[in-house]
């Protein structure tokens, strides 16, 4: 089962393909909703040695930054 609870942002590593991929607009409508209605969804990481890996949520993760 997967684990919910916080992480440091700045532990969370976002591969350079997946960035190439963020829409800034999205960004922004997300973090309007997560402001008004809290985080719905969480994202997902997985450990890397000292650091975390983002495997889902990369507008998620850039609208709670």
């Amino acid at each position: 089962m997967l684990e919910k609870k916080p992480y440091p942002l700045d532990l969370i590593y976002v591969p350079v393909k997946r960035a190439k991929t963020l829409d800034q607009q999205k960004v922004l409508t997300l973090a309007e909703d997560i402001l008004k209605n809290g985080q719905k969804t969480p994202i997902q990481i997985r450990a890397d040695n000292k650091r975390f890996v983002l495997i889902e949520g990369l507008h998620r993760l850039e609208a709670i930054r």
